[in-house]
């Protein structure tokens, strides 16, 4: 009879099935700063799970959090991965339970974080000039320049990524007035702009490490109701460095900013129109 019991026992033992388990990961709520400490909590719902969690970016194993014990009580615990190893750009951090004799193994879905480095983007802001007009050569552009509507002739340190804007000519061959920006390379004049009812926003990489200046040609051709909100914006935290308005410029305006890095010039329609920006020039920096 002791051998009837004993296979029953094994019977049983060989009978149990490990519970399904769930693993669950949250994160910091934005982009972080390298060598900033980046928390990660793994949840793990089973029946009273034990044993550890694994935590890995892009399938590897993160320094120090290979073998996380799960803390807490009852059916639901926590594995916690603290690290401030993680490089810039961005990362998928993956949970993995490792499961126990009651519990299955299961991981989380990836989690999504961004590690950025300390930026060195800058703006200042170095007046306007209302005198130039659309007569650009040989004050502005002696690096390189963008005449919307006919040509662009960027430098090599400059990366320029508009968004958010159209394209409009309002008059192609105004030769006669002064407002409309002389063409880059063939001869006359053109009064074009990109332009929109709510936001253009300009990315603009200066990826020398230089400072320099960057002028805006804004021209309210065709009426004088237009008003615009220039704002200068750290492309990596969108930070606000420097902001301009502008009203009043039927006859043109430059505006000259001195700027580094890689930054957002963002135009914001604050009126009843549409904010507008004919052409955008680049220079060594002001003396």
């Amino acid at each position: 009879m002791a051998g009837a019991s004993d296979q029953a026992d094994q019977d049983y033992s060989a009978s149990v099935v490990a519970v399904t388990t769930s693993t669950t990961l949250t994160g910091p709520p934005g982009p972080l700063l390298t060598g900033s400490g980046a928390s990660f909590v793994a949840t793990v719902t089973g029946v009273n799970p034990t044993g550890s969690v694994v935590f890995t970016d892009g399938g590897s194993a993160i320094a120090g959090c290979s073998a996380v014990a799960l803390t807490g009580s009852g059916d639901s615990r926590t594995a916690v991965c603290t690290t401030a190893s993680l490089g810039v750009g961005t990362h998928q951090i993956t949970a993995s339970y490792a499961g126990n004799a009651g519990n299955a193994a299961s991981s989380s879905a990836p989690f999504t974080q961004v590690i950025y480095a300390p930026s060195t983007a800058s703006a200042a802001f170095l007046g306007s000039d209302l005198a130039t007009q659309g007569n650009w050569k040989g004050v502005y552009g002696s690096d390189g320049y963008g005449i919307f509507g006919d040509s662009t002739s960027y430098p090599s340190y400059a990366q320029v990524t508009p968004s958010g804007k159209a394209d409009y000519v309002w008059s192609a061959q105004p030769d006669a007035d002064p407002r409309a920006l002389q063409r880059g390379v063939a001869a006359g004049r053109i009064a074009a702009c990109w332009y929109s009812s709510s936001v253009i926003n300009i990315d603009v990489n200066l990826t020398d490490g230089n400072n320099h200046k960057v002028t805006l040609y804004l021209l309210d051709w065709d009426s004088t109701i237009r008003t615009t909100r220039v704002d200068i914006l750290d492309a990596s935290n969108q930070q606000v460095l420097a902001t301009q308005n502008v009203t009043g410029h039927h006859n043109g305006v430059h505006l000259k900013w001195d700027l580094r890095g890689r930054v957002i010039i963002r135009l914001t329609n604050t009126g009843s129109s549409n904010t507008v920006i004919s052409g955008l020039f680049f220079d060594p920096p002001a003396p």
